[in-house]
């Protein structure tokens, strides 16, 4: 086969909780055989496990596509967080972030950003999209 030997794209699993319990897993898997990630097999797999508890919750960040200089978080609301956070802070219309928040240079730079970036605190409208709650938040 002629693309037998290329190296496959990183193929995400979305990522499972376990609602009573409040665990997360994500499974990250790449495609290739083992002794040089190339052809059809699985050569490394990783998994990152976290607990969601009562104040946090898992969120997709990402630069808005339109405007720069807004961060748009995405949370599913069934299997991001617990129901008490749902209800504590995302049940109403919006999501009120009270203090500025630095964003983590490591994440500054995976959202391919350069220098420092902070959201600011404000009152940010939440959208629910059939369960996936979109909040965008401006960064400084």
């Amino acid at each position: 086969m002629a693309f037998a030997n290329t190296k496959s794209p990183v193929v995400p699993v979305a990522p499972v909780i376990d609602a009573e319990k409040g665990i997360r897993i994500s499974v990250h898997l790449e495609i290739g055989r083992r002794r040089d990630c190339t052809g059809w097999g699985i050569c490394d797999f990783s998994i990152s496990i976290d607990r969601i508890t009562g104040n946090s919750f898992n969120a997709s960040m990402y630069v808005d596509d339109y405007n720069k200089n807004l961060i748009v978080l995405e949370v599913d609301k069934a299997k991001g967080m617990s129901t008490s956070t749902y209800g504590k802070y995302f049940s109403g219309n919006n999501y009120i972030l009270e203090d500025d928040s630095a964003i983590p240079a490591d994440i500054v730079r995976a959202l391919g950003l350069s220098g420092s970036k902070t959201l600011v605190a404000g009152s940010y409208r939440i959208i629910d999209r059939n369960g996936i709650l979109s909040i965008s938040i401006p960064v400084k």
